[in-house]
């Protein structure tokens, strides 16, 4: 019986991993998140750090896109001597019909602004964005959301 309840648990909290965030009732596609600069971009003595960030850390839902996935990138501030790729591998494909979008947080860590002149880049599986980018803002975290497409 013990195990019968442990097992129980375990399915329900699984079950509720999915739900939440930002976007109203549209569900968290759980990810990793590497970045990858080519020889030379990271300037001398700088280590790149990304980490996931879970989208309940978020004060504000977004209107209209649902949120995908978040990241983290330091050092904050650093600007790269070319770019270098964010990807975001998602354990669900991004629904058909949805084009992905890049914000970044402002001061307030709730307000959402897109990022101008950078556009996410989804593989044919749906399951894999890449962004390149040539600088991680200043204290602020990266986003990705998606809309309908145009």
């Amino acid at each position: 019986m013990r195990i019968l309840v442990v097992l129980l648990c375990i399915l329900a909290t699984a079950a509720l991993a999915g739900c939440g965030g930002g976007g109203g009732s549209s569900p968290i596609i759980p990810f990793s998140v590497t970045c990858t600069a080519p020889d030379g971009a990271v300037p001398d003595g700088v280590t790149i750090t990304v980490t996931p960030k879970a989208a309940s850390s978020f004060t504000t839902s977004l209107e209209g896109p649902a949120f995908v996935a978040a990241a983290t990138c330091l050092p904050a501030g650093t600007t790269f001597n070319q770019a270098v790729t964010l990807t975001f591998k998602l354990d669900n494909a991004v629904a058909d019909g949805k084009t992905v979008i890049l914000f970044i947080t402002e001061d307030d860590g709730g307000t959402l602004t897109q990022v101008s002149g950078v556009t996410p880049t989804l593989s044919e599986d749906r399951k894999t964005v890449t962004v390149q980018v040539t600088s991680f803002p200043a204290d602020k975290d990266y986003v990705l959301a998606t809309t309908a497409s145009p």
